[in-house]
């Protein structure tokens, strides 16, 4: 594990703060993993040296997206489910009658408001939900102690979500 300073000292022409995320939730911890290098690729573009970046946060007192924002994005799914509820009346789409949507796996929550994000230099970004900042941390301490890290082990292993 590098942290973000550790990072852009070593891969000045990559630094991390150029990533162009933006997130509203309070950083707990920030930097990047190692992967194995056979398995670095599946992050569509590893940042250079086979890292991802990582970013643990606390969404607890975030306006975003537990507030008014969020109200207007769950406005919008709500309204989405409705269409695609009548698509699939009108019969465009076959749905199993017991499967149940999971549209807001990938936000945090009021049960699990810390969010550990990794993603690589591309379209591919994963994430997991945590209900208190210990279990995050603690998960990440595995993760670093293990490194280099497998790709499909950490993302499958540890139930990750794909969040880009």
């Amino acid at each position: 594990m590098l942290t973000v300073s550790e990072y852009n000292l070593r891969y000045p022409h990559y630094p991390l703060w150029e990533m162009g995320l933006g997130f509203d939730g309070r950083i707990l911890s920030e930097g990047a993993l190692l992967f194995k290098e056979e398995e670095a690729e599946h992050w569509a573009g590893p940042l250079p040296g086979n890292y991802a970046y990582f970013i643990v946060q606390d969404y607890t007192n975030a306006s975003y997206p537990l507030g008014k924002k969020r109200q207007k994005y769950l406005d919008v799914i709500a309204q989405a489910i409705e269409e695609t509820k009548s698509r699939v009346a009108r019969g465009y789409y076959h749905h199993h009658p017991n499967e149940s949507p999971h549209w807001y796996r990938d936000q945090p929550s009021y049960e699990n408001p810390i969010r550990l994000y990794l993603a690589g230099t591309d379209d591919t970004s994963y994430s997991k939900f945590y209900p208190n900042d210990a279990a995050a941390l603690g998960e990440l301490d595995l993760f670093i102690a293990a490194e280099p890290l497998g790709f499909y082990e950490l993302i499958d292993g540890f139930d990750f979500i794909f969040t880009n």
